[in-house]
């Protein structure tokens, strides 16, 4: 890991660099030009890291078989396998499209490119998370500071190495959080609500940010937009976890979330 530090100690300091620097005039190629050319080395990069590197086998190969299972005996019955399964019913809708791929292509269990197809919903969410900063980096900066900021985020070591060498679903649960705060921002607490119910239901280590909602809708006073934000959470929550549920019977899904919270020591091994 020594590696990684100093290249991400590196990315900080030119990050830094770079943004102390005065800018003079405007760059001879126009902002859209710039900007592709950022996203599209993005993109090359995480898929390079994606199919030459097998990620942290033992989740990777999990991913692999809830995949393949969930899509042999479907959603009602795949938390009733003799297998080991502590992620909540969310992540598993995005696992079986996965499986679809891999079949629709033909790809074996065990190839690389199976491994690339894997990574891919975090490898694109990275590349959201990198636009959506470009574009509020645009509002409020200007060109060269949006093409910084995101261009931070995009080649940050933390970010590629987790989602398209390691193969972590991190990056795919931030941007489902990032999409709640934007409409959060915007007090639109129904959108806010149901999206945040969902990135809850993909990995439980969403609660933590639960708080933010709770602080932001005290400090407006929007007592309503409260209520609705937590009913749309929880209405998004049991409607996904439905098709995984027997008889409307709910508890098997808060006995799934004490059970994986209590099975980690932290919130974030990754931090």
């Amino acid at each position: 890991m020594s590696g990684y530090i100093y290249l991400g100690a590196a990315c900080c300091a030119w990050g830094l660099y770079l943004s102390n620097r005065r800018m003079k005039g405007e760059r001879a190629m126009g902002f859209p030009v710039l900007a592709g050319l950022v996203f599209l080395a993005a993109l090359v990069l995480r898929l390079l890291l994606g199919y030459y590197s097998d990620g942290f086998s033992v989740d990777m190969s999990t991913f692999k078989s809830w995949a393949y299972t969930v899509h042999q005996v479907g959603f009602r019955d795949i938390y009733q396998q003799d297998m080991f399964l502590d992620y909540p019913p969310g992540y598993l809708y995005i696992l079986r499209l996965l499986e679809v791929i891999r079949q629709t292509l033909g790809l074996t269990l065990e190839g690389q490119s199976h491994t690339l197809v894997m990574k891919l919903p975090s490898i694109f969410a990275d590349l959201a998370c990198g636009w959506v900063l470009l574009r509020l980096g645009r509002e409020r900066l200007g060109d060269s500071g949006a093409l910084l900021v995101s261009a931070a985020y995009l080649f940050c070591p933390a970010v590629f190495i987790n989602s398209a060498q390691w193969g972590q679903a991190d990056s795919f649960c931030t941007a489902i959080l990032l999409a709640s705060v934007l409409f959060l921002y915007k007090e639109m607490y129904i959108p806010a609500g149901l999206i945040y119910g969902v990135s809850v239901l993909c990995k439980p280590q969403m609660l933590v940010f639960a708080p933010l909602y709770l602080c932001f809708a005290v400090k407006r006073k929007h007592w309503l937009g409260l209520a609705l934000g937590i009913g749309c959470a929880l209405g998004a929550i049991l409607v996904l976890a439905a098709p995984f549920t027997h008889g409307f019977n709910y508890w098997w899904l808060v006995v799934k979330y004490q059970s994986t919270m209590n099975y980690y020591d932290y919130l974030s091994v990754n931090a």
